[in-house]
């Protein structure tokens, strides 16, 4: 079993992978230290030499130590050596927006850096590094099957019109690799243990057509969050080999067990310097909030010589209670895959080998078809990156590389999941659902298409309520009668934000009790239930617990279910086949322009489309101003640029300095209103 049975999704990439475009002349950023001391960073003082990496830097006779003219060479896309002539040998021509190569950082789980930092035995901290940095050649080695593609043809549609060769189009090709040299640091910006290699991957690979020529970057950011948790697990199952370690779930990754998580937090001052800043900003802790602050609070980080780095943190555990003897003790009780000789240089591989690394038992059937539910509870459709991502993400213990692929094959195989089909020539990716998820869907799609057995209500009493509630307006009177008069088992109601959806549930909600219906509610979150129960006096509770209590349903009663657009399919249709299974009609009612759903959705939006009978209010009641109605239909269309000028041209804006200032005026504001 995995730690996260969500597979990780909704982890901001920052966690297992960050990835950057580089500028020109960044390189220098990485080799300072080591190489001259061109800057200030990468290399930083006695920081590891970096080597070259990828089936690309083989091509161009790179390997071993990067030699800093070598690297600026191939960033500035040329073959080191020549004088900067390219490697198909033309002149370079240079171009303002060129993007010479991409940083990607993957860090180690943090309680494998305070294990580096803390212990004293030197085979501990080689076995830790070690593993890292067979995780990133692993993981950079499926960036480069996967990911790494160049294209070719033209996208000149008006030229294309005119060709009859059909190749001349836009197309991908495969590559022999990448360029990359991956630098190995072992502190963060703040001085703290923090154990992570930058690999500069350079913007020029070789495609297999034997043209060099930059590559397709979508799909290297498409990529990344699997090739992260691709890291993440090649390093667990390697660190698992060679110290015997254990692990246990972590706030964002796992985490070895027996190192305490207060002196993980201890040694994460970056990471409460951001947050710091996040509050005094007002910024959102999102991944482009996060980003933000990483560039705000960014400096060059202290040159310290490494004995007294060490020595520093070692102090520092010691002072919060788990010190070298501590590491000791945990590396010792572990079934430790060490050699007793120091000098045998090929301890770790002999560990990996033994006959104790036997692969684990590739997915049975059930398993599949529950990592499957998992998989699609976010969304209905997932790809291959996204696949593997959860794979990594869910091997608690950690994976190789070759189980990794292998249970995904066997996943991709298996009769639960279905290919969904991909537009001939497209330049999107394969796509795949779960069988499960295409009952569900069509089970949904069933229940849209059938008819209530009687009709609901009388004309005479329609009549009369409507003729009783003066104030509702033309097109709330004809949704009121639509749904009322509706054969359908299944009806919509779409009502936009301030046009009155309430009050005509209400009206609705009296012609259906006046006509002896029992009228139930339900909503995807407990807030929306309790809305529905004031302002329209129908008694509800949240989705999820109406499928849960399985109570009884009245033939003939119709269940109105608000919010629907926020309900995720498998939700909603239970709830709806069940009701409309047992006699009953539902009402769903929401905005399909709105807030989107949590969890797998489109079921709303598909009722939008497809149901029997769909109504829409039309006239916004809440707003009076022409400016702000017109305003507010901006928003829902989309056009958010015309809907903010809106509110920004009749001073509805106010701009504060920071977030804390920003509260601040809104309580003073709230008080004195």
């Amino acid at each position: 079993t995995g730690y996260y049975p969500d597979g990780g999704r909704g982890l901001p990439l920052l966690r297992v992978l960050s990835i950057a475009k580089l500028r020109v002349g960044q390189e220098a950023y990485q080799l300072s230290g080591v190489a001259q001391s061109l800057d200030a960073y990468y290399t930083g003082a006695g920081e590891a030499d970096g080597v070259w990496l990828g089936g690309g830097a083989a091509r161009l006779g790179l390997d071993g130590t990067v030699v800093a003219e070598d690297l600026r060479a191939v960033l500035a896309g040329c073959r080191p050596g020549t004088g900067g002539l390219s490697p198909n040998g033309d002149v370079l021509r240079s171009h303002p927006r060129r993007v010479p190569g991409f940083d990607l950082t993957f860090k180690v789980p943090k309680s494998a850096s305070v294990l580096y930092a803390v212990s004293d035995d030197p085979r501990v901290q080689g076995a830790i590094i070690d593993a890292g940095e067979a995780a990133l050649r692993e993981a950079i080695g499926w960036l480069e099957r996967e990911a790494i593609q160049v294209q070719r043809g033209s996208h000149n549609q008006a030229w294309l019109a005119r060709q009859t060769d059909p190749s001349a189009g836009p197309r991908r090709l495969g590559t022999h690799g990448v360029v990359a040299a991956a630098f190995r640091h072992r502190t963060s910006r703040a001085g703290d243990p923090l154990l992570h290699w930058h690999c500069l991957v350079a913007n020029l690979v070789e495609g297999t057509d034997g043209k060099w020529s930059a590559f397709a970057h979508p799909d290297l950011y498409r990529h990344a969050r699997a090739a992260g948790e691709v890291f993440q697990a090649v390093f667990r199952d390697e660190l698992s080999a060679s110290l015997g370690v254990e692990w246990r779930p972590g706030r964002h990754v796992a985490e070895i067990a027996g190192v305490p998580q207060h002196l993980l937090d201890q040694f994460s001052k970056r990471t409460e310097e951001i947050e710091r800043w996040l509050i005094a900003t007002g910024t959102p802790d999102t991944p482009e909030g996060r980003q933000l602050a990483v560039l705000a609070t960014r400096r060059n980080k202290r040159e310290v010589e490494h004995l007294r780095l060490d020595d520093g943190w070692k102090l520092e555990a010691i002072a919060h209670g788990w010190g070298p003897a501590d590491a000791e003790l945990l590396t010792a009780s572990s079934e430790r895959n060490i050699e007793s000789d120091p000098d045998d240089t090929g301890w770790h591989q002999a560990a990996r080998s033994g006959a104790n690394r036997t692969p684990p038992v590739v997915a049975a059937a059930d398993w599949i078809e529950q990592f499957l539910g998992e998989l699609t509870a976010a969304q209905t459709t997932f790809t291959y990156p996204e696949l593997m991502a959860a794979l990594a993400s869910s091997q608690g213990p950690g994976a190789t590389m070759w189980t990794l692929e292998r249970l995904a094959n066997r996943v991709l195989a298996s009769p639960a999941t279905v290919a969904l089909n991909t537009p001939s020539g497209a330049a999107v990716a394969q796509r795949w659902t779960s069988r499960s998820m295409i009952e569900t869907e069509r089970r949904f799609i069933a229940a849209l298409d059938a008819t209530s057995s009687t009709r609901s209500t009388a004309t005479r009493t329609v009549a009369m309520v409507l003729q009783s509630e003066t104030s509702l307006g033309d097109d709330q009177r004809a949704a009121v009668r639509a749904l009322c008069d509706s054969t359908a088992a299944v009806s919509v109601l779409i009502g936009p934000a301030g046009t009155g959806k309430t009050f005509t549930l209400a009206t609705v909600r009296t012609i259906l009790e006046s006509s002896g219906h029992e009228v139930i509610g339900a909503a995807p979150s407990a807030r929306a239930a309790i809305e529905l129960t004031a302002g329209a006096h129908i008694s509800a509770c949240t989705l999820h617990a109406l499928v849960a209590r399985h109570r009884p349903i009245t033939p003939g009663s119709v269940l109105v279910i608000d919010e629907a657009g926020m309900a995720d399919i498998a939700t909603l249709e239970a709830a709806v086949t069940r009701h409309v299974g047992t006699g009953g009609r539902v009402i769903l009612v929401g905005d399909h322009h709105q807030l989107p759903e949590v969890g797998a959705g489109g079921g709303f939006s598909y009722a939008v489309e497809h149901a029997r009978t769909v109504v829409e209010l039309s006239v916004n009641r809440r707003q009076h101003e022409p400016w702000e109605q017109e305003a507010l239909t901006e928003l829902r269309c989309g056009r958010v640029r015309t809907a903010v000028d809106a509110y920004v041209s009749h001073e509805r804006v106010d701009v504060h300095p920071t977030g804390a200032s920003m509260i601040d005026a809104a309580v003073d504001r709230w008080i004195e209103a």
